[in-house]
């Protein structure tokens, strides 16, 4: 990690440039001031060896593994760059100079990508690639003029521009022919920079299939190169992020890891400077995956990404980071849910004290804070890692065959060796019963049958858990990397199975309804059966009491004789 001096109260603020690679992160200040005098690691390099006026571009960047410096004054000149590790101390050396005064042709040549260095004047781009160290003219169509620009990258054997309106993609391939594709924009984006004439220079972090913008106002873009579709994913990044990032961004770089930022710390400050990194899914750009973030500050020493990230009040790992809104920090969720205080007096509201910086914050009525998940992933993996090293131990131990102390003699022998008895096993318990050899002939030699030799552990079935694990984990890795077309098959194989389900359950629905169906026309049935059975009852009782009664019968009351 490069670090650079802290400056002092009467100086001017830092500005510069910086440059990852895989194993090292390089970097260039300088203090601006008329006549600029570059800073890296602590050690000046000649003016004049650098630059022939003020006016002037200095970046860095990667070319046949190494470190070259691009200034650009009165001609383009690119330095390779080399710097001691033991001493601090860096050197450069000239390696091309291009004549070209950016000056007289307008415009200014900004850092698009990692692999394109572009001037932007009124029709025609200057455009130095990294890849061949050429400057290349490049002339846009002619009823095409002044469009700004948001972004450019170099694809293949083309070079491709957003304009600053995000309205036009420019596609120039090396015979200048050129093609103009409308951009689609995402319907809260082309209402939220309507308005916003000045987004400053973007950066493009160049992928597969999508290409990641962060402009140095500190808003983030994503560009689909197949569907042409622009949206905006400022509001997917971390609360912690939103919270750091400043206002201003000052400098970009990409490698094979993620996206680097750099930017003044919070508050501002112009000594001190602060490198995020975002890391890049195979689907998309997810901002909220924050690796890490590297502070480049003397007072603080570097965290070793090693080293297990614990809560700052019980000081244990983290396994339900919760973030404070108000100052980003964080902390674990049992030590917020104790650290809740009820104002009621000021704010009337719970708030939770930071313990590191002793700012409040709010806490909503359910009492939860919002959860930090791009650390609580980075514990997750590190436990993932921690099983995989387990399960390597376990494979070494087994592998060693340490020997084994025999309870009855204190003798030491491999597991393999170990021997129980069926028939001293129902008075002892299951731990005692195993012995050695030797005791095994002399102290069970009267029932020496039913003496069978045994493992402390089962070597197989050891083996057969570990590979079982290792067969899910590769399963999940090979997952991760199955092709889409291959994932696209497999959907559709499971789309048929699928539809198979749904046409048995449809069977079974039919067949229930049906069954329901008939179930109550039979209910129908027998309540009419009971109805006919009772009328017919009523009938023959009517005919019966006719029998009794004969027609010219009439049966009278007797009367009384007293009036």
């Amino acid at each position: 990690m490069a670090l650079f001096k802290e400056g002092k109260d009467d100086m001017p603020a830092l500005r510069g440039e910086f440059l990852t690679t895989d194993d090292c992160v390089y970097m260039i200040y300088f203090f601006k001031e008329q006549v600029p005098s570059l800073v890296s690691f602590m050690h000046s390099f000649p003016e004049t060896q650098l630059m022939d006026t003020s006016n002037f571009k200095v970046m860095l960047y990667e070319h046949k593994d190494e470190i070259r410096l691009f200034t650009v004054g009165d001609k383009i000149k690119c330095f390779k760059f080399n710097f001691d590790v033991s001493t601090l101390s860096a050197s450069l050396e000239l390696k091309t100079e291009i004549d070209y005064n950016w000056a007289n042709h307008g415009g200014r040549f900004y850092r698009f990508s990692k692999n394109l260095l572009a001037n932007i004047p009124a029709e025609e781009f200057y455009v130095f690639s990294t890849a061949d160290e050429k400057l290349t003219k490049i002339r846009l169509p002619q009823n095409y003029r002044r469009p700004g620009c948001l972004c450019a990258y170099l694809e293949t054997n083309k070079y491709v521009f957003i304009d600053g309106k995000m309205k036009k993609q420019i596609s120039v391939d090396l015979n200048d022919t050129s093609k103009v594709e409308v951009v689609k924009l995402q319907r809260s984006l082309k209402l939220r920079f309507r308005k916003r004439r000045n987004l400053g220079m973007a950066f493009a972090a160049i992928y597969s299939h999508r290409v990641f913008i962060a402009t140095k106002r500190g808003y983030f873009l994503e560009f689909d190169k197949v569907t042409k579709q622009l949206r905006e994913v400022t509001t997917e990044l971390s609360q912690a992020t939103l919270i750091c990032l400043s206002k201003i961004i000052y400098t970009f770089s990409q490698n094979s890891n993620g996206l680097y930022i750099s930017g003044d710390s919070v508050p501002p400050s112009y000594y001190k400077a602060t490198v995020w990194m975002m890391h890049p899914t195979k689907a998309r750009l997810t901002a909220h995956h924050i690796i890490e973030e590297l502070c480049l500050d003397e007072e603080k020493e570097p965290v070793h990404p090693t080293e297990e990230p614990t809560c700052p009040i019980c000081y244990d790992v983290y396994l339900d980071p919760k973030i404070l809104s108000n100052c980003g920090h964080t902390i674990c969720g049992r030590c917020a849910s104790m650290s809740i205080i009820y104002e009621g007096l000021s704010l009337k509201k719970n708030v939770v004290s930071c313990p590191i910086c002793r700012a409040r914050t709010v806490v909503k009525k359910d009492g939860d804070l919002p959860t930090n998940w791009a650390l609580k992933g980075k514990t997750l993996s590190r436990f993932m890692w921690k099983i995989e090293d387990i399960l390597d131990a376990v494979l070494f131990i087994d592998s060693r065959e340490d020997p084994v102390v025999c309870p009855s003699c204190d003798a030491q022998v491999h597991d393999g060796q170990m021997f129980d008895c069926a028939k001293c096993a129902k008075k002892e318990k299951a731990h005692e019963k195993l012995i050695c050899g030797s005791c095994a002939v002399n102290n069970h030699k009267n029932h020496i049958k039913q003496v069978r030799k045994t493992e402390l552990v089962p070597q197989h079935k050891k083996e057969t858990v570990i590979n079982m694990l290792r067969t899910k984990k590769a399963n999940l890795v090979e997952a991760e990397k199955m092709p889409v077309g291959a994932i696209h098959f497999y959907n559709s194989k499971l789309g048929l199975h699928l539809e198979k389900i749904d046409n048995a359950i449809n069977r079974l629905e039919n067949a229930k309804i049906a069954t329901r169906i008939m179930v109550k026309r039979l209910l129908i049935g027998l309540e009419r059966a009971e109805n006919y059975m009772l009328q017919e009852k009523q009938r023959k009782m009517k005919e019966a009491k006719k029998r009794t009664n004969p027609v010219g019968v009439i049966s009278k009351r007797p009367t009384s004789t007293l009036r």
